[in-house]
């Protein structure tokens, strides 16, 4: 688990945990150089069952995760189950893991069926790849029949909630750290599919997820950066040259038509559009990584601007 400046969730994350059904589980949080007071909160809560690591810098969620995978396998887990701070358990979930990852000889990646904070509506619960652009594209509502089955073969799994036995991060390793955060899941799972490593969705074992507890929403100008930027990164790593141009002038008329939209609707470019802007700059320049401090500086006006709004 990683934990930035966000010590009261990954508490209640912690929590859940410990009302497991399985309990030979141990609890690394990667702590990513938060900047308020989550370093004592952590340490006075997480009592049992939790080691806290101290990063120097904020490696976002790729190399966050990577030092806690690290530091499980070097102790001797068998088994990684990564879950976002902002998301919870229930007793059953992590049984239901370890089930079908046994029932699978421990050769498969495993993700949980997500369903949305306050709702029993999933976010997540497999995708398959769209062949005209290389890209996943999630399972929807139409496709809910898909819950029945005791596994559902997916493409990838959400890093919110993904479990993996130990062996297939030493063999395959970890997540490419260039994107920071969104999409390295989607990388490393269709990484593994070339190392002929399956991936499957186990519907009973959920996760309810707070949607962008960390990041803003997912109009927000923090998630239009990353995930425009990186969905270029992923499909320059694993689409071909016809996929890659499809994409390409897919995202660009997208940002063509949100900034016609911005100017009819508000006579300005909104933050969110000029985030989705700065990251196709980015992704054409190579800078990745981090967000530059520009993004964290609309996020901030945005988030104040919607907050003074309500």
């Amino acid at each position: 688990m990683v934990n930035w400046n966000r010590a009261q969730d990954t508490i209640l994350a912690y929590n859940s945990l410990k009302l497991s059904t399985f309990e030979e589980w141990h609890l690394y949080v990667v702590d990513n150089n938060s900047l308020d007071d989550s370093i004592n909160i952590l340490n006075s809560e997480i009592n049992e069952n939790g080691t806290i690591i101290l990063n120097d810098i904020n490696a976002g969620f790729a190399g966050g995760c990577n030092i806690g995978i690290h530091r499980a396998i070097l102790d001797g887990s068998t088994h990684i189950f990564l879950l976002n701070n902002d998301a919870t358990v229930l007793p059953s979930t992590i049984n239901g893991l370890i089930y079908q990852s046994i029932k699978t000889n421990n050769s498969a990646i495993l993700g949980c069926a997500i369903k949305i904070f306050g709702t029993e509506k999933f976010q997540f619960f497999g995708s398959q790849t769209n062949k005209s652009v290389g890209h996943p594209e999630w399972f929807d509502a139409s496709e809910t029949e898909k819950l029945t089955s005791e596994l559902i073969e997916s493409d990838f799994a959400l890093g919110a909630a993904l479990f993996a036995p130990a062996n297939i991060w030493i063999n395959i390793g970890y997540f490419e750290e260039n994107f920071f955060l969104n999409y390295e899941e989607t990388d490393w799972c269709y990484k593994a599919r070339q190392f002929g490593y399956k991936c499957y969705i186990v519907p009973n074992s959920i996760v309810i997820h707070k949607i962008g507890a960390s990041i803003g929403p997912l109009d927000g100008p923090m998630q239009n950066y990353f995930l425009h930027r990186n969905e270029l990164l992923f499909s320059s790593r694993h689409a071909n040259i016809k996929q890659r141009a499809n994409l390409i002038f897919r995202t660009i008329g997208r940002l063509a038509k949100r900034a016609v939209k911005d100017l009819i609707r508000n006579g300005r470019i909104t933050p969110s559009t000029k985030a989705h802007a700065i990251g196709l700059y980015d992704f054409a320049r190579g800078n990745f990584g981090d967000c530059p401090p520009v993004i964290r500086k609309i996020a901030l006006e945005y988030m104040s601007s919607a907050r003074s709004v309500a």
